[in-house]
């Protein structure tokens, strides 16, 4: 019994790494040259600015500095703040539009 102990510790198993918290946003975009739905794969550690960002590579633009993300209740998410600090969860709808609009 011992001996298969001691064989079970040194047995080296090498496992796949994956990061069970990622998660799907959706945005819904009305701004011109940004229009319609795109589905972000991110992480409750990345910035509204990284995720916006990614959005920005979605859609096939440079990122757009005049952005800004809003939740269901239309408060403006910051741009340095974590998605976690929003309780933002897998399946969250988020709303882009140009800044002052």
């Amino acid at each position: 019994m011992l001996v298969l102990f001691v064989n079970l510790i040194s047995l080296q198993v090498s496992l796949p790494l994956f990061n069970c918290w990622t998660m799907d946003v959706i945005i819904h975009s009305n701004v011109t040259g940004l229009l319609g739905t795109s589905v972000i794969s991110t992480d409750p550690e990345q910035t509204i600015d990284q995720l916006l960002r990614a959005f920005c590579r979605d859609k096939g633009v440079h990122d757009r500095l005049d952005l800004v993300l809003t939740n269901c209740r239309d408060e403006v998410l910051h741009a340095r703040r974590k998605l976690a600090s929003y309780d933002v969860r897998n399946g969250e709808e988020l709303y882009v539009s140009g800044e002052g609009q």
